[in-house]
C-alpha cells in the first residue's frame, strides 16, 4: 500500500529527466546517512532532505494555495528536523545502519534500522530522488505505519479547517478533496493531540482521546499504531484486545510487531516474543540484531544452545554489531572456553573498535579465572 502512495503522489512532482545514477554514488549517499547519524551529526541528512519536494507529497491534492503551503512549510521547519530526532533516539549506545536499497529509473529507496539507546528497534526507508544531485523527498517510519508526509498531513488538515476560506469551499468539494476523511472531519483536530501526548508519555491522556475519536478515525492505522504504544504502559488486558482489533484489520501488516516484541518479553511470553521477531525476518532479512534478540529471548528461556546459536549467527552476519559479543563473551567465561573468550575480543577490537582494559575486567568476578589464565597471560604478553 505504501509503494502505491508514494508512486501516486510521485507522479505529482516527477517533471525532470531521467537519470540514473550508479552504484558506486547511491551507496555513497546512503552510508552518508548512517554515517551521519552514528557520528551524532545531523546536518548531513538535513541537507539531503528536499523541503520543495517533501511540500508537494504533503499537499497533494490538496486545494491550498502556495501562500498558505509556505506558511505551513515555514512554521513546520522550526519544529521538525529529521536528523536531529534520529540522533536524539540512538543516543547512548543506539546505531543506525543501512540494510539494502533499490533503485528505479531516477529513484532509490534505502532501507534502515535504527536501535534506540533503551534497545527498541525500528526501520526507516527513504525515497529519494536522483537529477543529478541526491534530494530524500520523504520517509517511511515502520513504527509508526506511514510516511512522514502522511503524519504532516493529518496537521494540515485541522489546520485547513481553521480556515474560514477554505471551510467556504468545503461544501462543495469536501467529498472531492477528502474522500473518505470527509466522515472523520470532526476528529482531525484531536490527532495532533494525541501525539503530543505520546510523545510526553502522557498514556492515560493518549487512550482517552483515542477512545473519544470516531469509528473511522480510531480504524486508521496511525491512530491505531499510536494507541497501542501508550496501552503497553496502562492496561495488558486492554492491550491485548486491541492487538486482536488491529490484526483483524491489518493481517499483514508488520508495525505491530516492532511493539509485540518488548511488550511479549516484559510479560514473560517468550514465544510469542519469538513470533514477533520470526514475523519481522520475512521483510528484514539477513539482519543480525534479530538474531541477537533472539539469542537474548532462548537465554531467558534457558535454551543455552539457541542462545549461543543465534548470538554468533548475529556475529557472523554483522560482524560491527557489538552487542552480541558481549554476551558471547559472558557465555564463553562462563564455560571456562578461555581461547574462544580471547578469539572474541580480537574481533570486538577489529570490527568495533572495543576492548577490554584488565583495569575494567578485574572488577568483575565472572573475569577472575580468565585473568588468571595461561590463554589471557599469553596473548596478553603478545598484544
Amino acid at each position: 500500500m505504501r509503494r502505491l502512495f508514494c508512486l501516486l503522489l510521485f507522479t505529482s512532482f516527477t517533471l525532470y529527466s531521467q537519470v540514473v545514477p550508479p552504484d558506486s554514488l547511491i551507496e555513497e549517499v546512503v552510508y552518508t546517512i548512517q554515517n551521519s547519524i552514528d557520528a551524532q551529526n545531523p546536518d548531513p541528512i538535513n541537507e539531503l532532505f528536499d523541503y520543495d519536494l517533501f511540500k508537494e507529497r504533503i499537499f497533494a491534492g490538496l486545494d491550498v494555495d502556495e501562500s498558505k503551503q509556505e506558511e505551513f512549510m515555514t512554521g513546520m521547519k522550526k519544529g521538525f528536523d529529521w536528523g536531529q530526532e534520529l540522533v536524539n533516539a540512538i543516543k547512548l549506545e543506539g546505531h543506525y545502519t543501512a540494510k539494502s536499497y533499490t533503485s528505479g529509473s531516477d529513484t532509490i529507496s534505502a532501507f534502515y534500522r535504527m536501535v534506540s539507546g533503551g534497545g527498541g528497534i525500528n526501520y526507516h526507508e527513504y525515497e529519494i530522488y536522483y537529477d543529478g544531485e541526491f534530494h530524500i523527498f520523504d520517509v517511511y517510519v515502520f513504527l509508526t505505519g506511514q510516511y512522514i508526509s502522511e503524519a504532516m498531513r493529518q496537521v494540515v488538515e485541522p489546520l485547513m479547517l481553521q480556515d474560514d476560506s477554505f471551510m467556504g469551499r468545503l461544501s462543495d468539494l469536501g467529498s472531492k478533496l477528502f474522500g473518505e476523511k470527509k466522515e472523520y472531519m470532526n476528529d482531525l483536530k484531536q490527532f495532533p493531540l494525541i501525539k503530543k501526548a505520546l510523545a510526553q508519555s502522557d498514556y492515560q491522556k493518549v487512550h482517552d482521546l483515542y477512545k473519544d475519536l470516531g469509528e473511522k478515525a480510531r480504524a486508521m492505522k496511525s491512530m491505531q499504531l499510536q494507541h497501542l504504544l501508550a496501552l503497553q504502559h496502562i492496561d495488558t488486558a486492554l492491550m491485548t484486545e486491541y492487538i486482536d482489533i488491529y490484526k483483524k484489520d491489518f493481517p499483514d501488516d508488520v508495525s505491530i510487531d516492532l511493539i509485540m516484541i518488548d511488550y511479549y518479553f516484559a510479560l514473560g511470553e517468550y514465544d510469542k516474543a519469538l513470533e514477533s521477531v520470526e514475523n519481522l525476518e520475512y521483510w528484514a532479512e539477513d539482519d543480525g540484531y534479530l538474531q541477537y534478540l533472539k539469542s537474548n529471548i532462548y537465554s531467558v528461556k534457558g535454551d543455552a544452545e539457541n542462545f549461543a546459536k543465534f548470538g554468533y549467527l548475529s556475529i557472523e552476519w554483522e560482524p560491527w554489531l557489538s552487542e552480541p559479543y558481549f554476551t558471547m563473551i559472558e557465555y564463553q567465561l562462563k564455560q571456562k572456553n578461555f581461547t574462544e573468550v580471547i578469539n572474541l575480543m580480537k574481533k570486538l577490537r577489529y570490527h568495533c573498535s572495543l576492548e577490554y582494559s584488565e583495569e575494567s575486567m578485574s572488577g568483575f568476578e565472572l573475569f577472575s579465572d580468565f585473568l588468571k589464565s595461561k590463554e589471557y597471560k599469553e596473548w596478553n604478553f603478545q598484544y
